[in-house]
């Protein structure tokens, strides 16, 4: 008898319950949470198949939240069943957003679904929200496929709650209680793949709907007018998925989200509680989270937003240093570094390992363990071993890595008079400096002039931004800090102007000016105008409140993960402006790519012959497949649109969008820099995932010049 895959790969799945630990976190942070779980659907019953964990999985996460967190019963809306209705699951939406208990972004916001999820295609007056596969989203209630009556409808059937929906009420909640919220969806969001069961040697069973009621582009059409009232109001909250909400999904849009009808739990929600009932709770970030999330092979957790740096469920602020990079070490003592040539990285490049991802100067120190040095670099990855003449050490199972010299990354700096600043990077007793001082200022980087009052200005020989802001950067620096800020120069120049090894010829992007839809239903933004990017570089006029939306187009046949930043020549600063998802456990460095699976039939699957060949997705969701497009800003591409502004007294501006493109999922947060001039103004089991680094990577860069209108 041939052995179900299936089964095979979610084998790794305990049947026991999780052992809760009720030793309560030190500091726990204010929390208002929704917790929702739906086992029993009382719609079409043929249709609807009922769940058995998600209740079980609602229960366990809200002790989590009553044990550990110590958040008070009052401040959670608990839904089961027939009471996670669609106007029970609204309802619990609009407990959160109307709560007056905290002021405005003194409390965290937490949200928990447990139950179905589905798709349907997007209504045909959505004309604003695109997606890359014509699909939408949705949670199920309890209710849905039900017949009810309304004084003013008259007689309706109760459909699902579109992501459309859910984003508009995120966004309210923001608007009222802050940009402090996690989402944590257990549930499929998947299309076109055959039903589960739990008859027969199939053991577990997806969290998936199918044939769900169709609705109309005006369903909750009151919810979406009410966002329209809050933003004429507060233009900030427009498009705010990104800033208003970190969301953590059981699975790609495309995948499965299985739970185990014996235990009565869900793989998700299972493997997500084994952590955050650990000792670690307190010391990590959304993105350490998913670093340390174990997953079977055909499901991987995602995790999106702006705030992936957070601790867990605080407010906070970024707490994650951006320049770490995750590693591991295997049993048998290789250590790879999930970062190659794509990041910058190169042979010889030296690191620093710390134990957490957290800044070392925030509430818990995380001090230098020892140093590693890249002995080989693919494009994704590299492998790291002790320097020859380093103490050798034996670093963590898991840790994180900080770049601090060896890479040919120099920069020329000059000076009429060296000898001042010879001594601040020459001087025997610090590491050997990624700088070149020469004695010709037509053939420097930067050009340094102390002053009589100990500080120094900078002037850049770079024609591309001269011609437009000038040689002279507006910060000075002190000697003491001018080590971070060359060290920033250096980072921006090399990021900025490195080559990569792939043409980039298949993708464009577009930059237009965004005009906010009426509004009197739909809040969107639309692109008007040319595309602004037709020349390079471009040039834009400025005027105030003015927003722009980015389109990114892949005319080519491959699966793509774009990587956006802004880069400012007047400061240093490199800004992300998107990143696709998160991933987590075995799929969280592998592309969306189909497998087929082979399952025995069972009485609820679909007749498709003796076989029932089924496809399954694993990896990350692609942002950009192949002869598609990504809007960044408007639709449904999850960020706030981009603005750009003109110092003031200044008749120009100019920075450089650059766009890292991998064809598999990769970290390019290292990337990221803050301005060097405001610091110096005093502003489970763990397993081995491997990952065959044959993926390329590619780039592309785009001059923006920006004047004021009035220019």
């Amino acid at each position: 008898m041939r052995k179900n895959l299936v089964t095979e790969q979610l084998s790794q799945f305990s049947h026991s319950a999780i052992r809760t630990s009720p030793v309560p976190v030190k500091n726990p942070p204010k929390i208002i949470a929704l917790v929702i779980g739906i086992n029993r659907y009382t719609g079409n019953v043929f249709e609807y198949n009922n769940l058995t964990g998600a209740v079980g999985d609602a229960d366990a996460f809200e002790r989590f939240l009553t044990t550990r967190l110590q958040v008070p019963r009052e401040n959670i809306r608990s839904l089961r069943d027939e009471e996670a209705s669609r106007d029970g699951i609204l309802h619990g939406f609009y407990f959160l957003r109307d709560n007056q208990k905290y002021k405005k972004n003194e409390a965290e916001i937490i949200i928990y679904y447990a139950g179905h999820g589905a798709q349907e295609s997007i209504p045909v007056d959505w004309t604003g929200w695109y997606t890359p596969t014509g699909r939408i989203e949705m949670l199920c209630p309890s209710d849905i496929g039900t017949q009810k009556t309304d004084a003013k409808s008259g007689k309706f059937t109760v459909v699902g709650i579109p992501d459309r929906t859910i984003s508009s009420l995120l966004n309210q909640i923001s608007s009222r209680q802050g940009n402090h919220t996690t989402v944590i969806m257990d549930c499929c969001s998947s299309a076109g793949m055959n039903r589960g069961s739990s008859t027969g040697s199939r053991r577990y069973i997806p969290r998936q709907m199918f044939n769900t009621p169709p609705f109309s582009g005006g369903v909750d059409k009151q919810i979406l007018e009410m966002e329209a009232g809050n933003m004429q109001n507060n233009r900030d909250t427009l498009s705010m998925f990104y800033g208003s909400h970190v969301l953590l999904a059981a699975c790609g849009r495309e995948q499965m989200a299985w739970e185990d009808p014996k235990s009565k739990r869900g793989l998700f929600t299972y493997n997500l509680l084994k952590i955050l009932m650990s000792n670690e709770l307190e010391t990590l970030t959304y993105r350490s989270l998913m670093d340390k999330l174990t997953m079977p092979k055909n499901q991987t957790p995602h995790c999106e937003g702006r705030g992936v740096n957070r601790l867990l469920f605080g407010n906070k602020g970024d707490v994650s240093d951006t320049a770490f990079i995750y590693a591991n070490r295997t049993p048998d003592g290789k250590t790879t570094l999930e970062a190659g040539s794509a990041q910058g990285i190169t042979v010889d490049s030296l690191f620093a390992v710390h134990r957490t991802d957290l800044l070392d100067n925030s509430f818990a120190p995380n001090p230098s363990l020892g140093i590693l040095i890249a002995t080989s670099v693919n494009a994704f990855s590299s492998s790291l071993e002790p320097p020859p003449s380093s103490h050798r050490f034996r670093p963590p199972r898991r840790f994180y890595c900080k770049l601090i010299g060896g890479a040919p990354r120099s920069i020329a700096l000059y000076s009429k008079d060296a000898s001042w600043l010879r001594p601040i990077f020459l001087s025997p007793d610090r590491p050997t400096p990624l700088v070149d001082i020469i004695d010709d200022p037509a053939k420097c980087h930067l050009e340094l002039t102390l002053l009589d009052n100990d500080t120094i200005t900078i002037d850049r020989h770079n024609d591309a931004v001269i011609q437009y802001i000038g040689s002279r950067i507006p910060y000075t620096v002190n000697k003491r800090d001018l080590r971070r800020v060359i060290s920033a120069a250096r980072h921006f120049h090399y990021h900025l102007t490195r080559t990569a090894p792939v043409d980039a010829s298949d993708v464009r992007m577009e930059l237009r000016v965004l005009e906010a839809e009426t509004f009197d239903l739909y809040p969107d933004y639309r692109p008007v105008g040319e595309n602004l990017l037709c020349k390079d570089p471009a040039t834009i006029q400025v005027e105030d409140d003015q927003c722009f939306g980015i389109n990114i187009i892949n005319d080519s046949d491959t699966v793509l993960y774009p990587y956006l930043f802004y880069f400012d020549p007047n400061d240093f600063t490199i800004a992300e402006i998107y990143t696709p998802p998160l991933g987590a456990g075995h799929g969280r460095l592998i592309s969306n790519m189909e497998i087929q699976q082979f399952l025995q039939p069972s009485p609820t699957t679909e007749p498709n012959g003796p076989n029932n060949s089924v496809q399954l997705k694993i990896g990350v969701d692609g942002p950009l497949p192949p002869k598609a497009h990504l809007t960044i800003g408007y639709g449904n591409g999850g960020c706030k649109p981009w603005s750009f502004y003109v110092p003031d007294g200044k008749s120009k501006d100019v920075g450089f969008l650059r766009l890292f493109l991998s064809t598999r999922p990769a970290n390019f947060q290292n990337i990221v820099q803050r301005s060097p001039f405001e610091e110096s103004r005093g502003g489970g089991k763990s397993e081995r995932v491997d990952v065959e680094d044959v993926g390329k990577w590619m780039a592309k860069t785009a001059t923006v010049v920006q004047v004021p209108m009035w220019t």
